[in-house]
């Protein structure tokens, strides 16, 4: 557990084993201490956010998520997109570490986000996720074959898994021959069209080539971070 520079604010990071594979996972949360700041208080400190969030939506829709600060809670937010209506909407609110908060680089990287029409958004959604949580370097576990970490997870709800050449763990069954990734967010969290994708190394590899270009150009004093996870691709 870390302390924030928020009150009553700490980021957990976590690693455990999946069962049906033997892979550790690892991620982090954001988590509130209930003697510090209720759930009353975060619950509507959380839709200030909302609103907040989806008012800079409508003045400026080329941007899809927000940080957004209320009561000294840093909260990220992201917009969603009813599928039937296409009516924008917020699908999503979660604190986050404010040591670490960037902003999006869904633009930057990828182009921009359309979580309703883009068979490559939950890849698109996780990686992002990774980028502005200040989490690049966790890619090197991802990327590298062999490491006992084999799947990357964070907020809200989104896992990123390899499969190692030689692991015919049951938790593969499933997979594709020829798949070495599976992206994934929870439907339940954020409402993607496709929510999951399975990935050969090279596809997945170039994915993570473009968010590392846009990453590197908004952050040059981390060229040795990314030159490690760039060294593996």
């Amino acid at each position: 557990m870390r302390l924030t520079d928020t009150d009553g604010m700490s980021e957990m990071r976590y690693q455990v084993t999946n069962p049906a594979t033997g892979m550790l996972t690892l991620g982090t949360k954001t988590v509130y201490d209930p003697a510090v700041r209720s759930d009353q208080s975060m619950l509507q400190s959380a839709q200030k956010a909302r609103e907040e969030a989806f008012g800079r939506y409508k003045a400026d829709p080329s941007s899809t998520s927000f940080n957004v600060t209320q009561d000294g809670i840093t909260f990220r937010t992201y917009i969603n997109f009813d599928s039937r209506t296409g009516d924008p909407y917020v699908g999503n609110v979660h604190p986050v570490n404010r040591d670490f908060v960037g902003e999006d680089y869904f633009h930057d990287a990828f182009g921009g986000f359309f979580p309703n029409s883009d068979e490559h958004a939950a890849a698109k959604f996780a990686l992002n996720a990774l980028a502005m949580d200040g989490r690049i370097e966790d890619l090197v576990q991802l990327l590298t074959e062999g490491d006992p970490v084999g799947a990357l997870g964070g907020e809200p709800s989104w896992q990123l898994d390899r499969r190692d050449d030689d692991n015919a763990a049951t938790g593969y069954a499933n997979w594709p021959r020829e798949a070495k990734y599976c992206t994934w967010v929870d439907p339940n969290v954020y409402r993607l069209e496709w929510p999951w994708r399975f990935y050969g190394r090279a596809e997945f590899h170039h994915l993570v080539r473009a968010l590392l270009d846009a990453y590197l150009a908004r952050n040059p004093h981390e060229a040795e971070q990314v030159a490690k996870v760039a060294a593996l691709l």
